[in-house]
């Protein structure tokens, strides 16, 4: 029987709520006061089938998590980037982060990947990286009057393999793309934020995750047949069977030397093979937003703005 629970608010989603709730409790002087705030959240995911493979052309089954990074951005008086980690003001870590918008514009993606990979400072590459990623494709700095404050809550283990990154990556450049009146499909998303994380925070990850927290459906994998990534129909789940994952807290690293070697050594293995025939067309298939089934359930998109929030 299909279920009649009513479909939540994204205010009312998981960790929304507490992300909104501790910005107007500890964050007043970063937060004004009746000056909009846009929301967005998006989910981790868990790898049902195809693993760290994404990259050398495999076919991947991935499932949405109910964790999630949530993202609340604010325009400021200036033209500073300022980003808030709560989960790492929990763990009595440094947690926030500024840098002008015209450093992002005008140093190098080299350049700033060596910044970012200063200690303390790698966590803020993943929500700095997709300023950059959208400045690259759509020159969006030289447009943008003020900066930005944006305040990150996330319920994704981070450094568990369940795309902990991909969530922040998503939920911040979807909150970017909506504050900017930038349309980007949920692929094209997906795809800026893996450029972020390979060119900014440098980490080689493939794009099964970004994918995944982009466009994945609740009760269903997503198959997705990667190099070049092309989207298959979604495999519901038979009645009475779930997907549990298990944290082992064995820590899991895609900007780390081991993930690195691995990811070369597939590539180099895989490409003769493929090299073998020139000739095969390649085919980049897109996904328009009509087509990406019931994205508002997890609320990666379209990004919420309220008025007072």
């Amino acid at each position: 029987m299909a279920s009649t629970a009513p479909r939540l608010a994204l205010p009312d989603i998981d960790p929304v709520p507490t992300l909104l709730a501790r910005v107007r409790a500890e964050l007043r002087n970063d937060f004004a006061a009746g000056k909009p705030i846009r929301v967005s959240r998006a989910p981790g995911r868990l790898d049902v089938m195809g693993g760290i493979a994404d990259y050398t052309g495999s076919m991947v089954c991935q499932m949405p998590l109910d964790r999630a990074a949530a993202v609340a951005m604010q325009d400021r008086d200036d033209r500073q980037l300022q980003i808030i980690s709560f989960n790492l003001r929990d763990e009595q870590k440094p947690f926030t982060f500024h840098l002008p918008l015209d450093v992002l514009a005008t140093r190098s993606v080299n350049e700033l990947r060596r910044d970012f990979a200063k200690p303390g400072q790698k966590w803020a590459a993943y929500v700095a990286g997709c300023v950059v990623a959208l400045n690259t494709q759509k020159r969006v700095i030289e447009r943008m009057p003020r900066g930005l404050t944006v305040a990150l809550y996330s319920t994704v283990p981070a450094g568990a393999g369940v795309s902990s990154s991909a969530a922040i990556e998503v939920a911040t450049m979807t909150a970017l793309a909506d504050h900017l009146s930038v349309h980007l499909t949920p692929m094209e998303t997906a795809e800026l934020c893996q450029w972020a994380e390979n060119h900014v925070v440098g980490a080689p990850c493939g794009i099964m995750d970004q994918v995944t927290s982009c466009a994945g459906e609740a009760g269903a994998l997503l198959r997705m047949i990667c190099q070049p990534h092309e989207l298959q129909p979604f495999l519901r789940l038979p009645d009475g069977i779930r997907v549990l994952g298990i944290n082992s807290n064995v820590k899991h690293d895609v900007g780390g030397p081991a993930y690195t070697r691995t990811r070369f050594a597939a590539t180099s293995i895989d490409r003769p093979a493929t090299d073998k025939d020139p000739g095969t067309p390649v085919k980049v298939s897109w996904v328009a937003a009509s087509d990406a089934v019931t994205l508002t359930k997890y609320s990666s998109t379209p990004a919420v703005t309220s008025s007072r929030q």
